[in-house]
């Protein structure tokens, strides 16, 4: 018996490892599912890690919709440019889908098989400029963190409004209050 041999795989590149960090991530899908507990209801963001060491790799968010959070969707949403100064509008999958964002993976539990899983914990603007939680801030940066009503930057300006794209997902069910 040899120990040579040859062989064609394909690979699946949604088990690429993600580190531990901030990643420049496209979304390449996202739905509207009803939540495991059935009462409520969850965006669901696929997104792609676009460059660096876990270029490639693939994660996912479930998003909350409930009232409850509204603090934490609200943040999401602002991250892709969406005005949420105003209340409330609607999004469309259009909104989010192709956009390039930050998110910030870290390490959580261990799943069933003793690996550690790597959780979203938040989504940032991809303009590097752009207000950050302190949280993801050097400290330094962090102590200076006020009200940043100034100039909107290049990529603000360019943003989608809240508006645009109504395709995928039903009017009625998507005016969320920010």
């Amino acid at each position: 018996m040899s120990d040579n041999f040859a062989m064609d795989l394909e690979f699946d590149t949604t088990r690429i490892p993600i580190e531990p960090g901030i990643h420049r991530a496209k979304v390449i899908d996202i739905k509207k599912e009803q939540n495991k507990a059935k009462d409520g209801d969850n965006l669901v963001f696929t997104f792609e890690v676009v460059d660096g060491p876990s270029k490639g790799a693939q994660t996912r968010l479930w998003q909350s919709l409930k009232p409850s959070v509204k603090w934490k969707y609200t943040e999401v949403i602002a991250a892709f440019g969406v005005d949420v100064k105003a209340g409330q509008g609607r999004i469309t999958r259009a909104t989010f889908m192709g956009k390039i964002v930050r998110i910030q993976v870290v390490e959580g539990d261990t799943d069933n098989g003793g690996e550690a899983q790597r959780n979203i914990q938040s989504v940032l603007p991809d303009d590097p400029s752009s207000a950050v939680p302190a949280a993801a801030k050097p400290q330094s940066q962090a102590q200076d963190l006020g009200d940043d009503e100034g100039p909107k930057t290049e990529a603000q300006k360019a943003a989608p409004k809240i508006d645009q794209g109504l395709d995928d997902f039903p009017p009625e069910e998507e005016d969320l209050p920010f």
